[in-house]
């Protein structure tokens, strides 16, 4: 699994499986205790997490689905950036 971080977002990307899936569930948590968890279609290998807060890591978990079974989830950290502002 690789990651594109900024300030505000993660770009997630990883290998699909070789199995017949229904598609991935994709989470994210961090220490401060934000969070946030979708569902992307079986044809997917990206997910873009936007409106993250600057200088935060966060975790990031990509599983596969198929009807009520799951595979076993990959985790990835991406600490965003942050901007300073000299005057």
């Amino acid at each position: 699994m690789t990651r594109e971080v900024t300030e505000d977002s993660a770009m997630v990307t990883w290998n699909k499986v070789q199995a017949d899936v229904d598609g991935y569930m994709l989470s994210y948590s961090s220490i401060d205790g934000s969070g946030q968890e979708v569902r992307v279609g079986a044809d997917s290998n990206s997910y873009k997490f936007t409106g993250l807060k600057p200088g935060v890591l966060y975790t990031v978990y990509v599983w596969a689905i198929k009807g009520t079974r799951s595979s076993k989830k990959s985790s990835t950290e991406a600490e965003t950036g942050f901007w300073i502002v000299f005057p």
